[in-house]
């Protein structure tokens, strides 16, 4: 797996991993800290 900058779009990836098994084609992730996470469950419709 390739894990690329969203900021700078880069087609360098700026990491690369070794996966122990196989990923789905089209699998895809977003990764925060707590604090983000807790600010967009605050701000969601209710």
């Amino acid at each position: 797996m390739q894990v690329y900058d969203a900021k700078t779009m880069s087609s360098i990836p700026v990491a690369q991993v070794l996966m122990p098994q196989p990923v789905p084609m089209g699998f895809h992730g977003i990764f925060v800290c707590d604090e983000q996470l807790q600010l967009q469950r605050c701000s969601a419709p209710a």
